[in-house]
This record gives C-alpha cells, structure tokens and sequence, in this order.
C-alpha cells in the first residue's frame, strides 16, 4: 500500500531531498538526507545537522540531536502550514511547493529541457537566426544523445544554460524570438 511507504522513499538512501519554506516573512532552504538506522542529516540554509532516533508518532515527532540532546516536537499541519510546539519555542512554517505547477514558468520563445540529463554541445549563439527543426544544443540523458530542436523560425535571443551543465526536466535552455508567432519548444 502506497500510505506505507515514508516521504521522501527512494530505492538510494544516499539521495538528497530538498525543500523550501517561509517562517516568520523569511524564505529557508532545507535538505535532508537519510544515513539509515533512524538517522538523518539534515541542513537548513549553511548549517548541517545530523540526528537519530527519529520517531514519528502524529502527532509526537522526537529526534536526538548531534549533541546528545533529546528533542521533542507536537506537529500540528493545516495543509502548507505546519504549526511545531516545544517546551523551548512554538513557530509555523509555511511549506513552499516542492514542484511548481507545470507552466506556472512559461516564458516566450522559450525552449526547455524534455527531461532531465547534461548539456554536451551548444549549436548556436545569440543573435543567430534559426529555421524550424534546427539543432539549438545537444542533451545527453539516459545515455543517448537527444537535440533540442527549434520549434519556429526565430532568433536566439537568450542562451540559459551551458556546456557540461547538468539539467533537471522542464529547465530553461533557450529563448528565440520568434519571426512573427511566439515559439514553443
């Protein structure tokens, strides 16, 4: 049953997983990454972490810090927005979106990567004029080499990305004008 697996699960417990949130009108980044065993590091903006004995009993969270110091949380949630309650301090964190919503980015003339993987090669420059179905850059992604064709005849008004760059799927590569209709890549 798909409740039973945690958040966050992945086959690689060496992955990281990020997010963002807001407390106080102040934006934070954290990423935690499990070590296995109930442990956890976890990294809130430059500051790194690592905690064990993580039990989650909702709606009780308790965790030993890395000084030895056992903590413990009531975690209250009202959708994005988590209230946490100790006996040292209460605050509520609004939880950003991990994902944002496909097209909640669309910039015109815009090209974007199909999925995620590496930039080896760049065809054009700016200010190149391009035809429709003309390279704009190679991507390497699941071992095969893929082109990022030009939807529209244009000109390359903006390149987001370089050689050797790593990519994640739907991330601005590059913007060309279009010659009379808005491009989409």
């Amino acid at each position: 049953e798909l409740s039973s697996i945690p958040s966050g699960y992945r086959n690689n417990l060496g992955c990281t997983q990020s997010m963002g949130y807001e407390c106080e009108g102040e934006q934070y980044s954290l990423s935690y990454q499990a070590l296995g065993r109930g442990c956890y590091r976890v990294e809130i903006e430059d500051e790194c972490r690592d905690i064990s004995h993580v039990r989650w009993n909702s709606p009780r969270l308790e965790f030993t810090d890395g000084q030895g110091v056992r903590r413990n949380f009531r975690i209250i949630t009202d959708d994005n927005l988590v209230h946490c309650h100790s006996s040292e301090a209460s605050v509520s964190i609004r939880i950003q979106a991990r994902f944002p919503e496909r097209g909640s980015e669309t910039v015109a003339g815009a090209c974007v990567a199909p999925m995620p993987g590496k930039v080896i090669a760049l065809s054009v420059v700016v200010g190149q004029t391009v035809k429709r179905g003309e390279t704009l850059l190679i991507l390497e992604a699941m071992k095969m080499e893929h082109s990022v064709l030009s939807s529209s005849d244009g000109v390359v008004e903006e390149i987001l990305v370089d050689e050797g760059q790593q990519l994640e799927a739907n991330a601005l590569l590059v913007v060309v004008s279009p010659a009379g209709e808005v491009s989409q890549c």
